[in-house]
């Protein structure tokens, strides 16, 4: 059995002649063929130049730039993070319990801690912590194509209590460097974005002024995100050595299985994107919309927004 989150039930799906299947492995079947050729591992892709693109955008982001320099993790730290999860929080890939983590005694999260710091400091990541499930959850309850649904990873309990109390620790860096009109940072919401830009619309209708602008939701933004383009990015605004090589290590080394309603495929390796749920995918995706705000503005007299996947000008 393959632990999947809640909901994680599709009882159709439809095949490329519009018909409809409700064989579990037919469905799992279609459903990673789809996501593997025409998104994670799409043939003829072109390569993203990840020293390029650094080079190209270097110094939109250094100016922004604000080094980040963290202390080695201790099971004190650890603990402190745990002590946020709640009980029922997702378990792991491997079947371990929030519950089972937060009854982990002190003496052994300073073992684990210790391990964290090697990997921090150039040792390799467990096999065991490079592997997840993507489960494929329904987006809507009408039946609909492989790419209607929507992909959860799970990795290891182990991987995402690193990434959350490294993430968490990280939390003021991040908004310290990122374009301030940038949503999904510490204290900056939704409602940030779409409150900023209602104020800008209900002004010039009051005053009978011109307004024009576009939104853009980016398709599949998360699965299509180079995550080596991405960490490097951060390492310009100042992203402590040590988090980012455990970053770059754990993509190099991931491997996913992907799942439908408790089928599970062949292991498989992405040729991008970013974890959407884990902690670092924040920070990750934060650092471009902050490139592109900024990159936007000093080309036109213009009001960048971003939240996530969502662009708007």
């Amino acid at each position: 059995l393959v632990r999947e989150p809640v909901p994680g039930r599709a009882a159709f799906l439809k095949r490329e002649d519009g018909t409809l299947t409700g064989n579990w492995a037919e469905m799992q079947e279609l459903a990673q063929g789809a996501w593997t050729s025409q998104v994670y591992c799409k043939e003829g892709r072109p390569k993203v130049d990840v020293g390029s693109v650094v080079e190209k955008y270097r110094d939109l982001l250094e100016a922004r730039r604000v080094p980040l320099s963290l202390l080695p993790l201790t099971g004190a730290d650890l603990r402190a993070t745990l002590g946020g999860w709640p009980s029922a929080k997702a378990g792991g890939a491997d079947g371990w319990t929030p519950k089972e983590f937060k009854d982990i005694p002190l003496c052994l999260l300073e073992w684990l801690a210790d391990l964290y710091n090697l990997i921090e400091d150039g040792a390799p990541w467990p096999l065991a912590l490079t592997e997840g499930v993507v489960a494929l959850v329904p987006k809507k309850a009408t039946a609909g194509g492989p790419l209607d649904q929507r992909p959860v990873t799970l990795t290891n309990l182990g991987y995402r209590l690193w990434s959350g109390c490294r993430c968490r620790q990280a939390s003021t860096w991040v908004r310290s460097w990122a374009h301030p009109r940038c949503a999904g940072v510490a204290g900056r919401g939704a409602d940030t974005i779409w409150g900023a830009m209602g104020v800008r619309a209900e002004v010039a209708r009051a005053e009978g002024r011109p307004l024009a602008g576009f939104s853009a939701d980016l398709w599949k933004f998360f699965d299509l995100v180079n995550p080596q383009a991405a960490i490097r990015l951060l390492e310009t605004v100042g992203l402590d050595e040590g988090i980012g090589r455990a970053l770059r290590s754990f993509y190099d080394e991931l491997g996913r299985v992907m799942t439908l309603n408790g089928i599970a495929g062949k292991k498989w390796f992405a040729h991008q994107s970013v974890l959407q749920g884990c902690a670092w995918s924040n920070p990750l995706t934060v650092v471009l919309g902050t490139l592109w705000a900024c990159h936007v503005e000093n080309s036109a007299r213009v009001a960048a927004y971003t939240y996530a996947d969502d662009w708007y000008v």
